[in-house]
This record gives structure tokens, C-alpha cells and sequence, in this order.
């Protein structure tokens, strides 16, 4: 059986421990201290650790000459851990999807930060603004609705026209990452009309703590409540811990430790312990495979297609469809002919020059590339136009086209018109395409994507 030690309590959590200990050897150490606790990982697979709980920051030194092949945080958030071995996380998780807490601990702090001024208003008549508008944006809108006279949000590419004029409280919802940090800063609260409340659930980094304090002690800002602050996982300091002001409120990382969110959380996290080792397994299958070289050339140097391999090898599609057919079609095909389920892949094409020479190179080998002769583009929109009636039966689509060298449009959608036609959503993998993406997790809110694991770069066969 193997071994986690867990440096973060989770005892507390009935439903989890019984699930856990029936699976693993779990080794307690949350009550120790960062030396005792790696003086006693040296028989352990698998290291435990929440960010909520954790003081230090994981390294490499902290797990050198111990058995760990990975590292376990119930976040989303992997900032307190920083080392070469595998980490799994809840990022980008659909559990994440009825995970309340830390935007119910978002409206705890928009209501607390003018009673401890000593400034009380009624939410009722302000105007909320969102920065982020992701899944916890999303959740804190809902939440917010009833209570704030109007909701204004800013995302990547999308800020509403009244977001700096109306906002009163600040709500940053951001991921992080080093384009990020930052952001939130003098010449960006500059932008603002009102002196504004801020509140932070997402991660101290995303502002400049030392504007912040500078703005508080000058009355440019009406306060700031973080639930997140700076160099929160090392010995250094943030300069907010040094600024004496009943305008900042810094509770410590506790928006996502609501019980009900914990189970749920720790649950999953450990369930996709069991799903990164049925990864392992594929690739041992495809090591072993005498077909070895083929699949390596599809995977590259950076784990590409390796997501939509997988996919087929645990679920078998009957099948499949591809849009943009070509190399990756006879590899794919050929990964069916040797699982030998009788799954099926076709491919369409929509450019001539490209479906001779798959014809000429030998990528339709199998006869299942089929040339789409009227596509249609509409501005960013393609299609590749073709009869959906005998293809009903689809489990699995894969977009790879069109050639974005050849045909300059963003949005393949002929995922669209299947999940319309047949009622209900389809298993998908994007290889790359990033307005693909977007279109179909954000703008479509397809829940079904099979990622494009980049991530498993560290993993690419060898």
C-alpha cells in the first residue's frame, strides 16, 4: 500500500479520512514542524500539502533522498510548492464547479471591510466590480446579484464601458501568473473614478502590496480585505503585516476551508492520484508497443496528443471524428487497429493540396480522410460542410484544423452542430487553437474538453 504523508491536518474531514485510509498508508505529520516533518518523509510515495495550512514552501531539497514521485495540494493554487516532480492539483477541475466557499468568503469580506472602518454602507446601493471573470467571478456574480445595485466585469479581453467609472468595491478574481503579478497597482486603481474597496481571494501577488499601503495611508482607497497575501509560503514579510490601518483585513487563507469544500476538494485531488497513475500506464502501453516510433512522432517533445491518446485508450470511442485529417489520422488509426475494439476514426479536410499529399504520403492509408470541398468561413467561424446524420453516433472529436498557416479563422464549429444536433455534449480535443478554446469553455461553456496536456512535457516517451 502505498505511503502519503500529510503535512496539512485533513483528520478533521470524516468522510475524506475513511476514504483515504482505505486506500493509502497515511502518515500524520501536520503537528510537526518543517524540519521534523522532512526528517520523517524518507518511507513515503506521495507528500499531502495544503496552502491553507502550510507555513514554508515545498522544494526540492525539502523531498531530496526520499522515495515522493508527487506532490498532493487540494487548490488551485500550487504557489506554495516549487520542485521538479509531478504536482496534482485541482486547477481547472469540474469539482471546482460546486465549490462555494471562497466566494461565499468574498461577501463575508465586502460586508466586514466598512464596518471595521467604522464607515457602514448598504451594499444595496453600490456597484460591484469584478476583475476575472472566470469560475469564481462567475460564482461571486451570482452570489452579488441580489444584494449590489449593479455588477460590472473586466476580463482579458473584455472590460464593460461603466467597470472604472461605477465600481465601489473591487472584487480580484485573477489567476496568477507572472504577466499578472502585480497588476493591481497605483496606475491601475488610478483608472478608477471612486475611491474604491478592494477585496482579494485569488493571490497576494496580483498586487503591489506597497501601493496598496501607500494608497491606504493617503486616503486614495476606502480599504482593502485579502484573504491572500505575498511571500505567504517563505520567511519574508508582506508589507501589509508592517501597516497599522483598520482599512486592511488579512485573514489567513481561510476562503476555501468551509468543511463542505474540503471534503469535496480532498476527495477529488486524491481521486486524480488514480487517474495520473492510469496515465503512467498508457505510456508504458505505448513504450511497449511495437508501433512505438509512430505514437512517439505524434506526442513531439511536449506531451502534445498525448491527452487524446489517452482518452481513446481508457474510454474506446466507437467514434471518432477528426477535423483536420492528415499524420495524425494514421497514427490514430493505427492506435485502433491495435487496441482492436472496433472503434472507428473518419477525418475531413477542406484543403485540396493537403488531401493529395496525405493521399500521396501515405496518412490515408486507411481511406477514412475525407475531402470537404464547400467549406464555409464566416469571419472567424469555419465549417466544414458535410452530412451529420451518419455520424450521430459520435464519441469523440478531435479539431485540428483548419491549417491556421492556410486559413486564418479562429472558431472550428462543427463541434457546435453536432452537440445541437444530438442533443446532448461530446468528449473534445483541441490541439492547440486557442480561440477554439475559448469559444467552446467560456462562450459555449462545453464541460466536456479533453485538456491539451502540454503538462506532460516532463513525461514525453523517451
Amino acid at each position: 500500500m502505498k505511503q502519503i504523508a500529510f503535512l496539512t491536518p485533513y483528520k478533521h474531514l470524516p468522510n475524506f479520512k475513511k476514504i483515504v485510509e482505505s486506500k493509502y498508508e497515511c502518515l500524520d505529520l501536520s503537528n510537526l514542524s518543517e524540519l521534523e516533518q522532512k526528517n520523517n518523509i524518507h518511507n513515503s510515495d506521495y507528500l499531502f500539502s495544503a496552502p491553507n495550512y502550510q507555513k514554508f514552501e515545498i522544494t526540492d531539497d525539502f523531498i531530496k533522498d526520499t522515495p515522493i514521485t508527487m506532490i498532493i495540494s487540494p487548490s488551485t493554487g500550487t504557489n506554495h510548492i516549487n520542485v521538479s516532480i509531478p504536482t496534482i492539483s485541482i486547477k481547472n477541475d469540474k469539482v471546482l464547479e460546486n465549490i462555494w466557499s471562497t466566494a461565499e468568503h468574498n461577501l463575508y469580506l465586502m460586508l466586514t471591510l466598512p464596518r471595521n472602518i467604522g464607515n457602514i454602507v448598504e451594499l444595496h446601493e453600490k456597484t460591484l466590480g469584478i476583475l476575472g471573470y472566470g469560475r469564481l467571478g462567475k460564482m461571486i456574480e451570482h452570489i452579488c446579484k441580489p444584494i449590489f445595485k449593479n455588477i460590472y466585469t473586466s476580463d482579458i479581453d473584455y472590460t464593460d464601458n461603466k467597470f472604472f467609472n461605477e465600481t465601489d468595491f473591487l472584487s480580484i478574481n485573477v489567476d496568477l501568473r507572472d504577466e499578472n503579478i502585480g497588476m493591481v497597482n497605483s496606475n491601475y486603481i488610478s483608472k478608477f473614478k471612486k475611491e474604491i474597496y478592494i477585496i482579494n481571494t485569488s493571490r497576494g501577488e496580483l498586487v503591489n502590496e506597497l501601493d496598496i499601503s501607500t494608497l491606504i495611508n493617503e486616503d486614495k482607497i476606502k480599504g482593502y480585505a485579502t484573504d491572500v497575501i505575498q511571500n505567504e509560503h517563505s520567511i519574508q514579510n508582506s508589507s501589509l503585516l508592517l501597516t497599522q490601518s483598520n482599512k486592511i483585513i488579512i485573514t489567513p487563507h481561510v476562503g476555501g476551508t468551509a468543511l463542505e469544500s474540503q471534503e469535496k476538494a480532498y476527495s477529488r485531488v486524491i481521486k486524480k492520484i488514480s487517474i495520473s497513475n492510469s496515465e503512467e500506464e498508457t505510456f508504458e502501453f505505448l513504450r511497449k508497443s511495437t508501433n512505438y516510433n509512430l505514437y512517439k512522432s505524434l506526442l513531439g517533445s511536449d506531451g502534445k496528443y498525448f491527452s487524446a491518446i489517452h482518452h481513446i485508450i481508457i474510454n474506446k470511442p466507437k467514434l471518432i471524428l477528426e477535423y483536420g485529417g492528415g499524420r495524425s489520422t494514421l497514427i490514430l488509426s493505427t492506435l485502433l487497429e491495435e487496441l482492436n475494439y472496433g472503434g472507428k476514426i473518419v477525418a475531413f479536410e477542406e484543403n485540396k493540396k493537403f488531401y493529395d499529399y496525405h493521399n500521396s504520403d501515405g496518412s490515408n492509408k486507411y481511406n477514412n480522410i475525407v475531402y470537404v470541398e464547400d467549406a464555409i468561413v464566416d469571419g472567424k467561424f469555419f465549417t466544414y460542410t458535410h452530412d451529420l446524420e451518419p455520424y450521430k453516433d459520435v464519441e469523440f472529436i478531435i479539431i485540428d484544423g483548419p491549417d491556421e498557416r492556410v486559413t486564418k479563422t479562429g472558431v472550428t464549429l462543427n463541434l457546435e452542430l453536432f452537440v445541437d444536433y444530438i442533443g446532448k455534449e461530446i468528449p473534445y480535443f483541441m490541439d492547440g487553437r486557442g480561440e477554439n478554446i475559448i469559444y467552446y469553455k467560456n462562450t459555449k461553456q462545453y464541460k466536456l474538453e479533453v485538456d491539451d496536456v502540454k503538462k506532460y512535457k516532463t513525461h514525453a516517451l523517451k
